[in-house]
């Protein structure tokens, strides 16, 4: 897969927020052969992507984590060989507000488990209501975490992070730790082609 992301895949980048919007790999709509291994590839990979103007496009946060988790856990830094393409997707991932948001609240939960909203707003001095929505509404679906409880005074919801909560930051960390050497190599190919 990196040789065939690295030859023939981009990061889309939104430029305003700075996060990543989309990974696309072309092909050669001419040739069945190619798009039949690249489908291959992707499907054996459980990837969800569309299908566009000669693209496969792995758009959407949750399929862009699953694409950068599936290197991860493998060990194998995507577009190894294309610094900038490299440094484009871990930059854009880690810059991206969902991950960010992610990040903070399962620091929190990592601490220590059976946190309650209020611990959690007290801790990271925010407020209630931000709390409760990215952990009962909008991030609840990633299975980041567990909630016991049953969100009344006597019985607060109480969060426990969960195996795909710890995977998650695994994966922040060893992009954080691939980033360091992609811009190291990024800078010195830069400095190079200044030399030519």
């Amino acid at each position: 897969l990196d040789g065939i992301i690295t030859a023939e895949g981009s990061v889309g980048i939104d430029k305003d927020k700075q996060g990543i919007h989309k990974i696309t790999i072309s092909f050669d709509y001419t040739n069945n052969e190619e798009i039949l291994i690249f489908k291959s590839v992707l499907d054996l990979l459980k990837m969800k992507y569309k299908t566009s103007r000669g693209k496969y496009i792995i758009s959407r946060w949750e399929n862009n984590y699953t694409f950068i988790k599936t290197f991860v856990l493998e060990n194998f830094q995507p577009f190894r060989l294309a610094p900038n393409k490299s440094r484009l997707l871990i930059n854009g991932f880690l810059n991206h507000q969902r991950t960010k948001s992610i990040l903070k609240y399962l620091k929190q939960i990592n601490l220590k488990d059976n946190k309650t909203i209020r611990d959690i707003t007290q801790e990271l001095s925010c407020h209630e209501s931000s709390v409760r929505e990215a952990f009962i509404g909008k991030f609840n679906r990633f299975g980041f975490w567990t909630i016991s409880g049953k969100g009344i005074n006597n019985d607060p919801f109480k969060f426990r992070i969960t195996d795909q909560g710890k995977i998650f930051l695994k994966v922040i960390d060893t992009l954080k730790e691939w980033l360091i050497e992609v811009e190291k190599e990024y800078y010195y190919d830069q400095n190079l082609i200044s030399k030519i």
